[in-house]
């Protein structure tokens, strides 16, 4: 029976069920099989020349955040990463997000951002308010009305801010006069071919070449009672003319002037849950007309032959982590993104702002500080001092440099990076993809080499294992060089700094897959921040035990009541059989060490004629 074949004495073995005979003075010769083959260079020496290490860099983030298993780092990619990952070799700080001062009159409500004449214009609840760089002050109250759109337009060269509020419109050219107001219905507004328009809850789409006068009646759109507007925008048709569009919770429509009527497109937007209200959910950026789509965005790009090329963008990949879920609210266009605000979908959620662009995908631009708490609008502006994103959140405007050459904030001069410390509940972290070398790997070490680090700029790092939620900070047992601050268990000082795993566990880490996390902080000092440079992780690829056996057969007489000829067509059967077959050499009771092989002709000593004794050496190998 398999399993239970013994061996009774010594020079015996059986194979697929047959007794044989070793050749006298030999022995079954046992070696392990499941071993690499010798790594072969070519050229010059590389980091991954070692004999038996592997190692795999970490240094390349630049292609953003949303992968979270790799096949490869070559990707170029995060999971999920609130530091700047921009610029290869350089994982760093975010850029310093400012909270203003609190509202004149202490006024609170849903915040819409927007410009006029170079002053920075919050209209927080029915309540203008203008920011002077250290101050807010209050300009108007619109009265008992909840403000939906904000717009700077140009008409008939003078310079206008509109707020606009479902049952009319205010606006105003001089941020220290009074506003003045028009009682056309209107949701969300938009500037096309030298006039105003506007649009109202019901879908009536509205013109004026005068601000506050003459507003002329144009298309219908045809809302049914379970749809609502979430944007009135501009962009390209077909031909690349600039025709209006809008964009409702279900569909997006193109405005056809000459006829006065809309046109539905065929977009079908992924019904954008709450998107009434203070949205902007629609942007044009470089050309291209990107939606809001619920928890991503699409990119829509018409053609002449109506054809639509639609491209999901946010969900690409593994999309976002559940727990930094958001849905797509706000975007504004900058010189080098498409600025998206994404609020809360959870209430342990996190809104955030994201930055996308063709080449490097998403990033984090800023990440709340609190969960459940929404961004109201966006404004991109260089109105006071420096190219800036401006955001209304939690009652407050927050504002964020925005590079608007130089990417590298490194090479600009005054840049200022976050405050966050490593302690906060919500510090910057940087968070790898987990990446499986193979299903059995040995960590060794990891080398983390860091710039611009000290007692105040420091770094720590943990690791998390087989795709578990939790993580492990190396800590002392890890690193006792100088570089590393055992009190604090994070790395203080410029330099490389090296984890040995095998001094921690003699035995090294196990592991199937491995992500590695970095947490970023800094002192008092805005303007200097640590920087991770490059991450090497050096480990074994194991492989499962097997073993090979080389035995010599003797078949010069009869044994175990078969022929020499027939003990050569039965070790001619085992070798050719397509199926594993048992091998036992020890006189085990057990059946502990009986071997399941393949049986490779390795040599046959065959004489002429009738004569069929000889030797027969065999190579038994087990598979993996």
């Amino acid at each position: 029976m398999p399993g239970t074949d013994r061996v009774p004495r010594k020079g015996e073995i059986i194979l697929n069920s047959v007794r044989y005979r070793l050749a006298e003075g030999t022995k079954v010769h046992s070696q392990l099989v499941s071993t690499y083959p010798e790594k072969l260079t070519i050229g010059d020496y590389t980091k991954d020349t070692k004999r038996r290490v592997s190692t795999q860099q970490y240094y390349d983030y630049s292609q953003g955040i949303g992968l979270e298993r790799a096949t490869t780092l070559e990707e170029k990619r995060a999971w999920w990463s609130t530091a700047d990952i921009r610029k290869p070799y350089r994982v760093t700080l975010p850029p310093l997000a400012t909270q203003t001062e609190a509202f004149a009159l202490s006024r609170t409500g849903t915040i819409l951002m927007g410009e006029l004449d170079g002053t920075i214009v919050a209209v927080v609840g029915r309540y203008v308010q203008s920011y002077s760089g250290s101050a807010w002050t209050e300009r108007q109250d619109l009265g008992a009305v909840t403000p939906t759109d904000i717009l700077n337009v140009t008409l008939t060269s003078t310079e206008f801010l509109v707020v606009c509020y479902t049952s009319g419109y205010a606006y105003e050219d001089d941020i220290t006069t009074a506003w003045l107001t028009s009682a056309k219905a209107t949701v969300k507004l938009t500037y096309w071919d030298e006039k105003l328009w506007g649009i109202s809850a019901a879908g009536q789409l509205w013109f004026s070449y005068t601000m506050g006068s003459g507003e002329v009646n144009d298309a219908q759109l045809p809302l049914n009672e379970n749809d609502a507007i979430t944007s009135l925008f501009t962009g390209p048709d077909e031909a690349g003319n600039e025709i209006i569009y809008c964009t409702t919770k279900k569909f997006l429509w193109k405005h056809d002037f000459g006829n006065r009527k809309w046109v539905r497109t065929s977009v079908r937007l992924p019904d954008n849950l709450g998107a009434t209200g203070v949205t902007r959910q629609a942007a044009l950026w470089r050309g291209m007309m990107c939606l809001g789509a619920n928890t991503g965005f699409l990119q829509y790009i018409p053609d002449r032959r109506e054809n639509v090329i639609i491209a999901s963008l946010l969900g690409h990949d593994d999309g976002l982590k559940n727990t930094k879920e958001g849905r797509v609210f706000y975007m504004a266009p900058s010189v080098g993104d498409l600025l998206i605000a994404t609020n809360v979908v959870n209430s342990t959620d996190s809104a955030a702002i994201l930055m996308w662009n063709d080449q490097n995908g998403f990033q984090v631009l800023w990440e709340a500080p609190a969960a459940d708490a929404n961004i109201n609008s966006i404004w991109v502006s260089d109105a006071i001092t420096n190219y800036r994103c401006w955001f209304g959140y939690a009652d407050r405007v927050w504002w964020v440099r925005l590079h608007d050459s130089v990417a590298n904030p490194g090479q600009v001069q005054g840049w200022t990076y976050s405050a966050r410390d490593i302690s906060d509940t919500n510090p910057i972290l940087h968070e790898t993809p987990w990446i499986s070398p193979s299903l059995n790997n040995v960590l060794l070490r990891l080398r983390v080499e860091v710039e611009g680090a000290s007692a105040t700029e420091a770094v720590r790092v943990r690791y998390g294992t087989n795709y578990s939620t939790s993580w492990t900070q190396l800590d002392q047992t890890h690193s006792t060089e100088s570089t590393f601050d055992a009190t604090d268990d994070r790395i203080e000082g410029s330099g490389l700094t090296t984890f040995n795993f095998t001094e921690a566990a003699p035995a090294g880490i196990a592991f199937r897959a491995i992500r590695w996390e970095f947490a970023l902080r800094r002192g008092t000092t805005a303007t200097v921040a640590p920087v991770v440079t490059n991450t090497e992780m050096e480990y074994l690829r194991v492989l499962d035990d097997s073993w090979g056996f080389d035995v010599v057969i003797d078949v010069s007489r009869a044994f175990g009541g078969e022929s020499s000829q027939r003990q050569r067509a039965l070790i001619r059967t085992a070798v050719e059989t397509d199926t594993l077959i048992q091998f036992t050499y020890r006189d085990d009771t057990g059946g502990t060490r009986n071997y399941w092989v393949n049986a490779f002709l390795a040599d046959s000593d065959e004489e002429s004629g009738h004569d069929e004794t000889g030797l027969i050496t065999l190579r038994l190998e087990q598979p993996s």
